[in-house]
């Protein structure tokens, strides 16, 4: 089948020696065993994505935690956690000065972390997501 190890090796190990991928979690079983992932499971870890899928994302397939969470979004809640504190003693970077740290802007307000007025209305977007409570990135006739 291609996959890097050997029939004798899939037997031992109950992989099919006929399938690249046994599990079918878009990662053949060679590349499992390097990442030290199982090749009879989609979901090594059980965070709720798949192996195949968390190596195209650049995730570990062994790190979950056990939450059922995906390592992607552990991650970004592990940042805005981080970016909340920050902001809370004033070092969270902002770096166009709009009163909305990076992190937010770029995970949360999806608004543009190096231009202070995204939606080019005359209003920063700090002001319009603190002070209006309109959408800073949508350009509005008040």
């Amino acid at each position: 089948d291609h996959d890097g190890i050997s029939d004798e090796l899939e037997a031992s190990l109950g992989t099919d020696p006929n399938l690249a991928d046994t599990d079918h979690d878009g990662l053949d079983d060679g590349r499992e065993l390097r990442f030290g992932a199982d090749p009879l499971d989609p979901d090594s870890d059980h965070d709720g994505t798949s192996d195949g899928d968390e190596i195209a994302a650049g995730s570990d397939p062994m790190s979950g935690d056990g939450t059922g969470e995906p390592d992607w979004l552990e991650q970004l809640d592990r940042q805005r956690n981080e970016d909340e504190l920050a902001a809370a003693d004033g070092t969270a970077p902002d770096e166009d000065g709009d009163g909305i740290s990076d992190v937010t802007e770029k995970y949360f307000t999806h608004t543009d972390p190096d231009n202070t007025d995204t939606d080019t209305d005359g209003a920063t977007d700090g002001d319009e997501v603190r002070t209006a409570h309109t959408d800073p990135r949508t350009l509005t006739n008040n």
